[in-house]
């Protein structure tokens, strides 16, 4: 079984203008934790997939080619990626794959989110300030089970 990581987009983008893949776009903080971990880790990808919640593209995979935008998520527009955004987590945590699931994202986004436990009871959420986040979402990446 595999382990998940769901991850709001960042402010912070690449600004190359070709397609790139989502997880190398955004180039925030916590995706330079998970970039170090790919590199530090080599059968990471083996044991652990990835999903982003994106503000322009609602959830989508690590590895989808995106271009680089400006749209930061709002209460509104969460609102409206609501349904979306859990009918596309419902097969995804009720599949059986995933043994462990960490959400890392702010207030805001969990609300294109909300309700998701109802598919997968055990999901661990980030909290606290950024700092104490990344920690959250390093020691996620790092335990060994």
């Amino acid at each position: 079984m595999k382990r998940l990581v769901i991850l709001a987009c960042s402010q912070r983008k690449v600004q190359d203008k070709c397609l790139i893949p989502a997880i190398e776009r955004y180039d925030g903080p916590a995706y330079k934790v998970v970039r170090k971990w790919l590199r530090t880790i080599p059968d990471a990808r083996l044991h652990h997939d990835f999903l982003i919640l994106s503000a322009e593209f609602g959830l989508i995979s690590e590895s989808r080619r995106i271009p680089y935008y400006d749209r930061r998520m709002t209460v509104e527009r969460a609102k409206e990626l609501h349904e979306e955004t859990l009918s596309a987590l419902k097969p995804i945590l009720s599949s059986g794959i995933y043994r462990a699931v960490f959400v890392c994202m702010g207030k805001t986004y969990r609300g294109a989110i909300e309700g998701v436990d109802a598919f997968f009871p055990d999901i661990q959420y980030s909290h606290g300030r950024i700092g104490m986040q990344l920690s959250q979402l390093r020691q996620f990446l790092y335990k060994a089970e």
